[in-house]
């Protein structure tokens, strides 16, 4: 089973992936463990923002946490709203298996 989800992303099909290095980095750039990050009781665009970024880099480490929000920009300007873009995130820290249960996530890809 792959580990990352891909998705389109700036012109491009990027692999978003969560290992525990992009977790530590999401925990860094946010001051707080990845459970309080994720409780918030409103995900924001900051939080979706730093979320892609972090799932990328797990690929590309020299991407920006910049480039990562113009790309969001052009999602959202081609119609894409907030639940649309956190979908992807939702799905790659499923199949992550270190937030979920990797039995859900197995179901998932199985239905698709």
């Amino acid at each position: 089973m792959k580990r990352y989800v891909e998705v389109e992303l700036g012109g491009a099909v990027r692999k978003l992936r969560y290992d525990f290095n992009a977790i530590v980095e999401l925990e860094e750039y946010f001051n707080k463990g990845i459970g309080a990050i994720l409780n918030e009781e409103q995900v924001g665009f900051r939080v979706i923002r730093a979320m892609y970024w972090a799932g990328v880099r797990a690929f590309n480490k020299k991407v920006t946490i910049d480039q990562v929000g113009n790309w969001l920009q052009e999602e959202i300007e081609n119609g894409k709203g907030i639940e649309e873009l956190f979908e992807p995130i939702t799905k790659a820290l499923q199949v992550s298996g270190l937030l979920g249960d990797l039995e859900d996530a197995k179901e998932d890809e199985e239905k698709n």
